[in-house]
C-alpha cells in the first residue's frame, strides 16, 4: 500500500521554535545554509512534517525519529517504511509505501521555461524526441515532475537527471507500467499522476504494483 500526505504549508502551524527543535543535525546545517528566510523557514516546516508522518508510522515521537542514509545518499528509517519528501511552494508531498522503494515529486502549477536547460535534464533519446517535435507540446512540468520521481526511486539524485530515461507522451490512465533507463540498466516500473488541490500536481514512481485505489491522500496534522 502507498499513503500519501499532503499540506499546503502555513508556517505557524509546523514551524514553531519548539518543533526547530526536534531537527537533527545534518537538518539543522542545511537550514541554516539556506539564506533566504522564507525559504529557509519552509524548509524546517516541510521536515517537521516529515517528522510527524514519520513518527505515526514508527509509533514514536516526531523528535525521535532517525533518518540514515544509503551509500547514493537516499534517506531511510530503520524498521520502517520507505518514504519520499518533496515540497514546492507551500505545498508538502510525502508518499510512504510500505513494500519496496517509492520516488516522489511534487511542483506548484506556475509558467515554467525549460528550454535553457533542456541539455541538464534530458536523455539522448528524449532530446531526439522534443527536436521532433516542431510544435513542443510537451507538458513541460509534468515531465519535470515524472523525472524528479523517478530518480527519487533510483536514489541517484538529480545531478543524474539527463541520465534517466521516461516517458514523455500524456497517459489516460491514472498509472502505468514505464521503462526508465539508467546506466545501461532497464528497469520496469510504475508511475502515478496526481493532481493535488491548492494549485499542485505529482508523481509518484515505485517498484512494487499498487492498486490505484489504495492510494489516498492524507492531511498532515
Amino acid at each position: 500500500m502507498i499513503d500519501l500526505w499532503f499540506s499546503n504549508l502555513e508556517i505557524s502551524d509546523f514551524y514553531k521554535s519548539t518543533q526547530l527543535e526536534w531537527l537533527d543535525r545534518q537538518e539543522l546545517k542545511r537550514y541554516s545554509l539556506i539564506k533566504n528566510k522564507t525559504q529557509a523557514e519552509f524548509f524546517a516546516a516541510a521536515h517537521i512534517a516529515l517528522r510527524k508522518v514519520m513518527g505515526y508510522y514508527l509509533d514514536i515521537p516526531p523528535p525521535d525519529v532517525q533518518f540514515y542514509k544509503d551509500k547514493m545518499g537516499k534517506p531511510f528509517v530503520c524498521n520502517g517504511p520507505a518514504f519520499s519528501l518533496s515540497h514546492s511552494g507551500k505545498g508538502v508531498f510525502i508518499a510512504v509505501a510500505s513494500t519496496g522503494v517509492i520516488g516522489a515529486d511534487l511542483e506548484e502549477i506556475k509558467p515554467v521555461n525549460f528550454q535553457y536547460i533542456l541539455h541538464d535534464i534530458c536523455s539522448p533519446a528524449e532530446l531526439k524526441h522534443i527536436s521532433k517535435d516542431q510544435n513542443n507540446h510537451v507538458d513541460w512540468l509534468r515531465f519535470w515532475v515524472r523525472k524528479e520521481a523517478a530518480v527519487k526511486a533510483l536514489g541517484v539524485g538529480i545531478q543524474s537527471l539527463c541520465d534517466v530515461a521516461i516517458p514523455l507522451k500524456k497517459k489516460t490512465a491514472n498509472y502505468r507500467r514505464i521503462i526508465i533507463r539508467h546506466n545501461g540498466k532497464i528497469r520496469l516500473w510504475y508511475l502515478y499522476d496526481l493532481n493535488i488541490d491548492y494549485g499542485f500536481i505529482a508523481s509518484v514512481v515505485t517498484n512494487h504494483a499498487q492498486m490505484a485505489k489504495s492510494m489516498r491522500i492524507r492531511n498532515i496534522l
